[in-house]
């Protein structure tokens, strides 16, 4: 059986924008106390790197697995679960955050970016890195603001079931242990959930929910990263979810996420931190 999710014709760069309107205070997603911006040679030396082509391709490359037709007749049932198969399907590509390292690391000048320095970055290697020419057509084109699109509701949602308002106005929300964030899309919460794990929240656990519009929220943990309560509370739905984990063990993962990941049905897309990753559908 072939469970076709929805498409995007999009270029995944992570969304470096994103990752200065992360919840973290500047100082702790930065490690500075001031930003400095960053001169217009540095920004074209950053985006012609290999450095950053290697990263932007794995971003998308890391998207792309989540924009496959499930085909449950080319996956393992690896066991049952509300009287229902679970399959599961491994694969493999480019370690995202050892990429990102060697970026950080052959440009510390990135710890001196905010949000318009990142935009112009990435339009910058868009235009002009050889290595993101083939990419560059399939840039996303978006004209919807989160709060019109399917992750803001969700958000939205929770919030006034946790908080009994329904006029909550902000992208961000921590509940359960978690931080959220709603984005317009799957490729920016990508980009915050890859960033934070590698910066100021190391030692946790980060995902999102992927809507049927394509919108995403983001999620990252400041502990233990048992699935939260609040998953469940959302409207509408997310068709699909992905988590980025130490580790691919489906005993540590039933164990951690708890049965409400795993009852809940759909298909999960789970990372771990050397570029393995696992589908499963339920």
């Amino acid at each position: 059986m072939k469970r076709n999710f929805r498409p995007v014709a999009a270029l995944a760069v992570c969304a470096l924008g994103a990752l200065a309107v992360s919840s973290c205070t500047k100082d702790e997603f930065f490690g500075l106390e001031d930003s400095v911006v960053i001169d217009a040679s540095t920004k074209y030396e950053i985006a012609m790197s290999q450095e950053y082509a290697d990263y932007a391709r794995a971003c998308f490359e890391m998207v792309e697995t989540m924009n496959q037709p499930v085909d449950t007749t080319k996956m393992e049932i690896k066991g049952v679960i509300n009287d229902k198969p679970v399959y599961t399907k491994d694969g493999s590509m480019s370690s995202l955050t050892d990429l990102l390292n060697k970026l950080k690391k052959a440009f510390p000048e990135l710890a001196n970016a905010d949000k318009i320095d990142f935009n112009e970055i990435m339009e910058i290697a868009l235009s002009n890195n050889e290595g993101l020419r083939d990419l560059s057509s399939k840039m996303p084109y978006r004209t919807k603001h989160y709060a019109d699109r399917q992750s803001g509701h969700w958000l939205y949602s929770v919030a006034e079931h946790y908080y009994n308002t329904s006029n909550w106005g902000s992208p961000w929300l921590d509940i359960d242990g978690w931080s959220f964030v709603a984005y317009d899309g799957v490729y920016d919460a990508v980009g915050e959930v890859v960033y934070r794990l590698s910066g100021c929240y190391s030692e946790g656990t980060g995902g999102g929910l992927i809507f049927g519009d394509w919108s995403a929220v983001s999620m990252v943990s400041f502990g233990e990263y048992s699935w939260p309560d609040a998953i469940s509370y959302g409207s509408p739905a997310p068709e699909a979810d992905f988590i980025v984990a130490p580790s691919l063990n489906l005993n540590d993962l039933w164990y951690y996420m708890g049965g409400s990941y795993w009852g809940g049905g759909g298909t999960h897309y789970i990372y771990d931190y050397e570029g393995n990753y696992k589908v499963i559908w339920l």
